[in-house]
């Protein structure tokens, strides 16, 4: 294989490859300049004094140490390397260098440096746990992928860190012969380098891919997780249902935070709209309905234009519960669908807060009789994130559903749930339990689950906690905290750097005292954290960067950011021993739930999940969060320094 050059080959994805053998007669002006032709040209990045001398750095080295390497084995000089290898959609994000054989992949991440701090290690993680999860080639080759921290200048030997193995001088020719590397076929090396990369979307990227391509994302945590068989499992309840049970089925869904309880209800509708469409013309056959207004803002926005192939707009699929009470709650008219989709039922309200003698689980289920009376057969599928209520009238989650199910005039239904459940509803008809549905690990942060840790801290459980995130950090997910609002956002300003079009802004509890706050916020610019429905989608797409306002939890719940900055303002607070809630939150909030130091849990439970890259922890410099700010540094989160 003779070394390629971007300019050579007009490589897609790197500024050149080839054999060791071939690189080590390659100059330095010719290695530097078509590394910049590439970084350049082709990803339009301007090449600074300092990138040019941190290339001729990583050339020197392994000049040296390659050399080292083929004297052990000649063999070794038929192995593959790339370097500036750009991750596709990414920003520009890149690791320095890449070694290939038959089964691995190496990175190889050089820093001109003594020593190393988090921010390499977190750089490293992130490009091995992309390339682990999202590149296409690297699941059909079966790869492991390894990654080493390359210190140029350093002179003593250091232990892992994180899981990665730091490299000099000394000891870069013995740990890479450890590895036992075998030389890869060109072919394959080729079709690595030029290989399909889908990083994971968020929820509006997801969406948009989905009713474009019909597809779930193309990821193989996602096509062959638990994604894709709660989905395969619940259509199959949905057809048996209408062409040979004739029932009428209500069907539980529970999902931690984050584990795609919203893309697989999306991924139903579509799939049962598009088939009713085909075979009988039935423009709406299935709605998705969710009382999280800021979630069904975003979703009508983006699917208004999306789904004119099924004869409807994006809007009559996907609409508010409190739009679907209004139009069927005292009309003795059927709805048209024959499947009822709805996304955080554990948020349906109860009698007190809709002011009648029925809850929205009641509702609902009365509106199932009647599209079971026209139309012969009803499904009612329920999404639950368990500890996420966070309104007024929310409180029983799960058990309102019980009892609207124990209630004298509710005719039977046959139940479909997770094993969780199967005790509390032992009374119904018949009750089917299955595992499929129960979706119980996150994919929103790149596949690791942060539930377990915040379950920890909000328990005040530091051992725990800081366990759970040793394992977050080893999988590459990015944590500080900080007591100055300016260094938070220089922080994750950084991140853009390298990172383009990534999504940043504040989250703070709408139980905040706003003007105790204001003032350590953006120069005292902050305008509280109450928007309307309509505002998020615009805060998520453009304002949020600004950090003019933050998003409450009723914002975001269901929604996502790639660096959030959560705001602990005071309201919750840790006193050295327990969480508490603070005086004036209490005095003005307190009596409107029925477990407010639950609701006050759940809050923080909603901001901490929103995270899909990393987070940044601010609290202010109030004294009442000093024990606070204490147990988390104690818990494992890195300092801001």
């Amino acid at each position: 294989m003779e070394f390629k050059w971007y300019r050579d080959e007009q490589l897609r994805n790197c500024g050149g490859y080839g054999k060791i053998e071939d690189f080590l007669t390659k100059g330095l002006d010719k290695f530097q300049n078509e590394l910049k032709c590439f970084v350049s040209e082709h990803l339009g990045f301007k090449v600074n004094d300092e990138q040019m001398i941190a290339w001729q750095n990583c050339y020197q080295f392994l000049k040296k140490q390659l050399k080292r390497l083929i004297e052990i084995d000649e063999d070794y000089s038929q192995l593959s390397l790339a370097f500036e290898y750009s991750l596709p959609m990414e920003g520009g994000r890149r690791p320095d260098v890449l070694l290939f054989s038959k089964r691995k992949v190496v990175i190889l991440e050089f820093k001109r440096k003594e020593s190393y701090n988090y921010n390499d290690l977190e750089q490293l993680i992130g490009y091995q746990r992309d390339i682990k999860n999202y590149h296409h080639q690297t699941n059909k080759q079966n790869l492991e992928i390894i990654s080493y921290l390359v210190l140029t200048k350093g002179v003593k030997n250091y232990a892992s860190q994180d899981g990665i193995k730091i490299l000099t001088a000394n000891n870069f020719v013995t740990e890479i012969s450890k590895l036992n590397l075998n030389p890869a076929w060109e072919e394959n090396v080729v079709k690595w380098l030029n290989s399909e990369y889908q990083p994971l979307p968020n929820i509006v990227e997801a969406t948009l891919e989905l009713f474009e391509k019909k597809e779930l994302p193309e990821i193989k945590n996602i096509e062959e997780g638990q994604i894709a068989e709660a989905v395969d499992y619940l259509k199959e309840i949905i057809h048996l249902n209408e062409i040979k049970n004739k029932q009428k089925n209500l069907v539980f869904v529970t999902g931690v935070p984050g584990s795609g309880k919203t893309l697989a209800a999306l991924k139903v509708l579509y799939d049962y709209n598009r088939y009713k469409y085909s075979k009988d013309k039935k423009p709406l056959a299935a709605i998705y309905l969710s009382g999280n207004g800021p979630l069904i803002s975003v979703l009508q926005n983006i699917l208004d234009n999306e789904i004119k192939e099924l004869g409807e707009n994006g809007k009559a699929y996907v609409r508010s519960m409190y739009s679907y009470k209004r139009e069927h709650m005292n009309n003795s008219k059927p709805p048209l669908e024959n499947v009822v989709i709805f996304d955080e039922a554990q948020r349906a309200w109860d009698e007190k807060k809709m002011g009648s003698n029925y809850s929205e689980a009641d509702f609902l289920l009365k509106a199932g009789n009647k599209i079971y009376r026209t139309k012969g057969s009803a499904t009612i599928i329920c999404f639950i994130g368990e500890g996420q209520a966070i309104h007024t009238g929310e409180e029983e989650e799960i058990k309102l559903w019980q009892r609207s199910l124990n209630k004298k005039g509710i005719n039977q239904w046959h139940l479909y749930t997770p094993p969780k459940y199967e005790e509390l509803f032992n009374n119904a008809e018949t009750v089917k339990v299955d595992q499929r549905l129960n979706l119980d690990y996150s994919i929103r942060s790149h596949f690791i689950d942060t539930n377990l840790w915040i379950e920890s801290l909000l328990k005040g459980d530091l051992i725990s906690a800081r366990e759970h995130l040793a394992e977050m950090h080893q999988k590459g997910f990015i944590l500080r905290i900080t007591r100055s609002f300016t260094e938070g956002k220089e922080f994750i300003k950084q991140k853009e750097v390298g990172d383009q079009g990534i999504s940043y802004g504040l989250l703070i509890s709408s139980k905040v005292w706003d003007k105790n706050i204001r003032k350590y916020i953006n120069n005292g610019r902050y305008q509280g954290s109450y928007m309307q429905s309509e505002e998020v989608g615009n805060w998520f797409r453009e304002e949020s960067k600004k950090f003019q306002k933050g998003a409450s939890e009723f914002a975001c719940q269901g929604l996502e950011l790639d660096y959030p900055i959560v705001c602990f303002g005071g309201d919750y607070y840790y006193d050295g021993s327990q969480w508490k809630i603070d005086s004036q939150a209490v005095k003005y909030h307190g009596n409107k739930y029925n477990d407010f130091p639950e609701i006050m849990k759940n809050i923080y439970r909603v901001l901490l999940s929103r995270a899909r890259k990393g987070m940044v922890i601010y609290l202010p410099k109030f004294k009442q969060l000093d024990n606070t700010y204490d147990f988390l540094v104690k818990s494992g989160i890195r300092e801001i320094k």
